[in-house]
């Protein structure tokens, strides 16, 4: 095996722009999905539904705004195959390797036209939590307790060490197409 050196100008792997780990950043990206309808109240309802039977709960409504978004979801594994909120293998594979969740936005808004336009946005996040160091006997039950002591040990740049956190990873596109179509779906007349 012949070992690198190693490069002393390189940027560690932890060095990644903060904004891109807030879920802001990534709500306020453009929509990949567009869904066009004349009735602003069944629009709502029809993004209620989609995403009720894709798994998520509703967590806040501005009816004003226009603005529906779901209480953080954890993805579904492998064997939960009876939960929606995975649209494709990747997302799935993903699940699996690590613990993710999504929070969906079903963002309404008039459009230029007449009539509304909904534009689902889906956000996944990664969980996230250091490994915990144990430096004496006394410290090794609490590897395995429920509640997580807070952090005596600090960054790089000095700062207290969060014992865990979930940062914003990606926009799930497959999940917008999948709540899209069945916006669509529950929009048409029957």
């Amino acid at each position: 095996m012949v070992f690198k050196p190693v490069n002393p100008k390189a940027a560690p792997a932890t060095a990644v722009d903060a904004k891109l780990a807030n879920s802001e950043y990534w709500f306020n990206l453009p929509a990949v999905e567009h869904v066009k309808a004349n009735n602003f109240d069944l629009l709502w309802d029809a993004c209620r539904r989609a995403a009720i039977t894709s798994s998520f709960e509703i967590d806040r409504t501005d009816y004003r705004l226009g603005l529906m978004t779901t209480k953080p979801l954890v993805s579904r594994q492998f064997f939960e195959f009876w939960k929606g909120d995975v649209a494709d293998g990747r997302s799935e594979l993903d699940s699996n390797e690590a613990t993710r969740r999504r929070v969906v936005h079903f963002e309404i808004h008039k459009s230029k036209g007449g009539g509304y336009v909904c534009e689902p946005k889906v956000v996944v996040e990664h969980y996230a939590m250091p490994e915990r160091r144990i430096t004496s006997v006394t410290q090794y039950l609490d590897v395995f307790s429920i509640t997580r002591p807070l952090s005596s040990q600090t960054t790089d740049e000095g700062q207290p060490m969060r014992i865990e956190y979930w940062y914003a990873e990606r926009r799930d596109n497959a999940m917008e197409h999948k709540l899209a179509k069945k916006l669509r779906s529950y929009l048409k007349p029957r």
